[in-house]
């Protein structure tokens, strides 16, 4: 349920769990500062600019891997995947517009957007709720404090082929680039 530009590099990042690996090392140890200097590819850069993603993505290195390993060989399969558990959230309630992200459903493609053009919320939730039942208590989806959007954030899920694109990042920033 992470926002489309972000989902787009954890997919490609994936695909590098040995850098991940070394990106959630780097990260803990010295913050964000020189990650783009770093020699990882360009994917697992973006994600690090995200702790608590990489963080996630490094803690369950195996998953990582299964998500890297079924994105280059079946990326149909998953983004498919991802509108099903998407619709799935939708259809709970739990998957909506927010001040954080903005949720747009479109000839059967749900796509999520940063609201706010400046700053991405990676969001945080229970997926044996969210998929399941709407609680009784409050949201199901909450969201840490927003980060900033960056030049790294140069690749989009492209949901008519079913796979990641890159959009590159030219003069007029992320905003004029990717979102529709």
């Amino acid at each position: 349920l992470y926002p489309d530009p972000l989902l787009a590099q954890v997919l490609l990042a994936a695909t590098f769990p040995d850098q991940i690996d070394e990106a959630a090392r780097y990260v803990r140890g010295y913050g964000s500062n020189g990650i783009d200097d770093q020699s990882w590819d360009v994917s697992v850069k973006a994600v690090a600019h995200y702790p608590t993603v990489v963080y996630m993505m490094a803690d369950r290195l195996d998953w990582t891997t299964a998500l890297g390993q079924a994105y280059v060989y079946q990326s149909t399969e998953v983004m498919t995947s991802v509108q099903h558990l998407r619709d799935m959230a939708r259809a709970q309630g739990n998957l909506v517009t927010t001040p954080q992200q903005e949720v747009i459903v479109e000839g059967g493609v749900i796509r999520i957007w940063p609201a706010n053009p400046r700053l991405i919320f990676v969001p945080i939730y229970d997926p044996a709720i969210v998929y399941i039942r709407r609680p009784s208590w409050g949201l199901a989806i909450s969201f840490g404090i927003g980060l900033l959007i960056g030049a790294w954030l140069n690749h989009d899920c492209d949901w008519g082929r079913h796979h990641v694109i890159y959009t590159g990042w030219r003069g007029g920033g992320w905003v004029e680039r990717s979102r529709p």
